[in-house]
């Protein structure tokens, strides 16, 4: 077996047996990962699917959001705020692949993800081998935290960001057109790409490259005449709602804990550490690259860099106390950690490999008390 197909073979035994274990305290039924909940499921106009998990003590994420779109593509008996159709790639992949069948799609949407995950590798390796980097590498974009959160409560992140790293695949190979639709793609699986296409804009415009400026400012502008999609049917735009929240201060989740430090619970304390730990990682990064001296900035160097200080700055207080809202919006930062010192041709940092590892464990704690205390009811 080549090394290339051994790695694969590892991540995808790896996640297998991560989803394995998790299903199993559900009788292996899929529908626990969507994290339906009996109050939401209100929003479904309809008769409830059978067999479905819900759960009665927790609000829920936006893998219930994604199944009811998929559920209901036409929006013919579902209530969903507009927010979610701007996303509207994975639930709309999702129902294809379940050949609509409504039964088939809390199976499919761990599918999806599954090889969303499998095939990114792939690529990873492909653009490791352009560097003649150590295929290993990969293993540690593997386990990062945004990527398994995403996994194991079915959102939209996986997918979105295979789109990102085919489309940089691209951009290594120059073929920058087929680069902009695959960002396209992964825009319209999920807005967070606009964080990475920014530092890649400006990046274009430091070296002077303004026909791939063009070709990067093209899936914001896909993503915004969808905006006036969404608006022109819902009156509502989620992007005009984002833009309009106050800007925060550095930490600010952190001087959140301090004030609130009395009336924290257990599972508050599982979350600040591990927010605690990929802030720290953030920080890191940010030091290491201002030591680089190197006047020849790449394109992940300024990527990196901007995805670094985003994940010190937080939009709202509460976002300290939702660890797959953290994990997700660093799950650029990882990817791009590793793309850099890959192109530098450098060994990745110790200090920055520790971390990642102790992330991911920060997150295991709260994922296992979810688990264990969280009740649910099947649908019948």
């Amino acid at each position: 077996m080549k090394s290339d197909q051994k790695v694969l073979l590892i991540i995808a035994l790896g996640y297998f047996l991560l989803i394995f274990t998790i299903l199993s305290f559900y009788h292996f039924n899929f529908s626990s990962r969507i994290y339906l909940t009996s109050d939401l499921i209100t929003n479904y106009q309809k008769e409830i699917p059978k067999n479905l998990v819900l759960y009665t003590s927790n609000s829920g994420f936006d893998g219930n959001y994604y199944y009811l779109i998929s559920a209901d593509l036409f929006r013919s008996h579902i209530i969903i705020h507009p927010l979610r159709y701007q996303r509207i790639l994975y639930p709309l992949v999702v129902r294809i692949f379940s050949f609509n069948q409504i039964d088939m799609i809390p199976f499919t949407m761990i599918y999806i993800n599954y090889l969303s995950i499998i095939i990114g590798a792939f690529f990873m390796l492909l653009i490791f081998k352009k560097y003649k980097s150590k295929n290993y590498y990969v293993y540690i974009w593997a386990i990062n935290v945004g990527l398994i959160i995403s996994f194991v409560r079915d959102l939209s992140e996986p997918l979105m960001i295979l789109g990102v790293i085919i489309g940089l695949w691209c951009l290594e190979e120059k073929k920058y057109l087929l680069s902009s639709v695959f960002f396209s793609l992964a825009i319209m699986t999920k807005e967070i790409v606009i964080i990475i296409l920014i530092p890649i804009l400006i990046y274009q415009l430091y070296k002077k490259e303004y026909l791939i400026f063009a070709y990067y400012l093209t899936p914001i502008l896909i993503f915004i005449i969808w905006q006036v999609i969404i608006y022109l049917e819902f009156g509502d735009s989620p992007l005009i709602n984002i833009l309009m929240r106050p800007v925060s201060i550095p930490l600010i989740g952190f001087i959140a804990v301090i004030l609130n430090y009395g009336s924290l619970t257990r599972l508050d304390w599982y979350f600040f550490i591990a927010k605690s730990l990929i802030t720290i990682f953030a920080l890191a990064q940010i030091y290491l690259l201002i030591k680089n001296k190197s006047k020849n900035k790449s394109v992940y160097y300024f990527v990196l860099m901007f995805q670094s200080i985003i994940l010190v700055h937080f939009s709202e207080i509460r976002i300290i106390w939702y660890i797959e809202d953290i994990g997700r919006y660093a799950i650029g930062m990882f990817l791009f950690s590793i793309l850099y010192y890959v192109e530098k041709k450098e060994e990745y940092p110790t200090l920055l490999l520790i971390l990642s590892i102790l992330i991911t464990l920060s997150f295991l704690m709260p994922e296992v008390y979810y688990i264990m205390t969280h009740k649910f009811i099947i649908s019948s």
